[in-house]
């Protein structure tokens, strides 16, 4: 064997030490290329990914919405503070917003990285076209994810919104998380309308 594993080549090929994540050796005659990289952190993602967004029957944010009314998905508080709370307070301006980073963290990470916030216009603000508006994000950026030739290609650095560069694993990580986090909270909110009619605020 030669060094790092790799075959030895075919009697007249000459070795050629240049690595971009498999051996090549060069000849006249046909020569030997070492097996590919792994996959098993791209699938793991994946499923990850898949959990996160409808796998998971009590977290994944497509699970905790298949209960929501229209009356729900539209609903807001009477009275609040615009400065503290910001103005994505329904259930559907969280989806709108988790749609939305999906399309843009997934072309940053495997796109040209030209997508910006002020492009993403859904089809629509009813319930249905931006469900359907967040599963075509969901299934673009596992899309993204599964072309990836193998493991190697998560350790790539790219440019990242509010971050100056992050590697496509780190950016991956992040829309898990996003989903999740944002799953808790139109559940928590739904609960809160359900259970709920007022606050009594400790002095």
């Amino acid at each position: 064997m030669c060094s790092r594993g790799t075959p030895e080549p075919s009697p007249g090929c000459r070795r050629l030490e240049v690595w971009y994540g498999t051996f090549i050796a060069v000849a006249d005659g046909p020569c030997l290329q070492s097996a590919p990289m792994s996959r098993d952190v791209i699938e793991s993602l994946a499923r990850a990914l898949h959990a996160a967004y409808e796998g998971d029957p009590f977290h994944s944010l497509r699970g905790n919405l298949q209960a929501v009314t229209p009356r729900e998905w539209a609903a807001k508080p009477e009275n609040y503070s615009e400065e503290i709370l910001g103005r994505s307070l329904s259930i559907g301006d969280l989806v709108r917003h988790a749609a939305g980073s999906l399309w843009v963290w997934g072309n940053w990470a495997f796109g040209d990285a030209q997508r910006t916030w002020t492009d993403n216009v859904p089809p629509g603000s009813d319930m249905d076209s931006l469900l359907g508006w967040l599963d075509d994000a969901h299934r673009e950026f596992v899309a993204g994810l599964t072309a990836l030739a193998d493991d190697s290609d998560l350790a790539v650095e790219r440019p990242a919104p509010a971050l100056d560069t992050a590697t496509r694993e780190q950016m991956v990580s992040v829309m898990i998380s996003h989903m999740v986090y944002h799953s808790g909270e139109l559940n928590r909110q739904r609960s809160l309308m359900l259970g709920a009619e007022g606050w009594s605020l400790a002095d």
